[in-house]
């Protein structure tokens, strides 16, 4: 019985020896972690007025210096953070709605809008495009308490008396 017993003792033990896991001493394992950042763009700005008194000289005409104001007073930080983000400019001329201008008269001041948005310079000019949307590529910028220069038109006629008014809009789009 002893034998048996010593017999049963060994099957069991070569049993459990081979059905018990093997370990390695060394082991790795990588772990990728992916994640992503959507294209982004932000302005300080929001929507103001700007008022400018008499914009005519003692003549009745234009005071060029009265309209070369910065249009982006308001200041604060304009950025995006995607490579194909753009800036979007429309704008009106200076115009008395309520007046028909006679010869030698008008009512209506074109000017340009220059600034910079990041390192791209930007110009508009109401004479030639005004009211219509004009794009610009801006890309990947942070700029804080960027200009926006504007620079009234030359004209020789005498503005007619009465209110002006002109918008500026700015838009910027992310793009990835």
């Amino acid at each position: 019985m002893l034998k048996t017993s010593l017999a049963a003792s060994a099957a069991v033990a070569a049993i459990v020896a081979l059905s018990s896991p093997v370990y390695a001493n060394n082991t790795s394992a990588t772990i990728t972690v992916n994640g992503s950042v959507g294209a982004q763009c932000s302005m300080d700005l929001t929507s103001q007025t700007v008022t400018i008194p008499d914009i005519t000289g003692s003549d009745g005409r234009l005071n060029q210096a009265a309209l070369n104001v910065n249009a982006l007073s308001g200041g604060g930080e304009f950025w995006c953070n995607g490579a194909n983000s753009k800036l979007t400019l429309n704008a009106t001329p200076f115009k008395n709605a309520s007046a028909t201008p006679s010869t030698g008269f008008t009512n209506v001041v074109n000017y340009t809008l220059s600034g910079t948005m990041g390192s791209t310079p930007v110009s508009y000019d109401t004479a030639a495009v005004g009211g219509t949307n004009q794009d610009y590529s801006v890309g990947v910028f942070d700029s804080t308490n960027p200009t926006g220069q504007i620079s009234a038109d030359a004209t020789s006629d005498r503005l007619i008396a009465g209110g002006y008014t002109a918008s500026l809009t700015l838009t910027l789009t992310p793009g990835a």
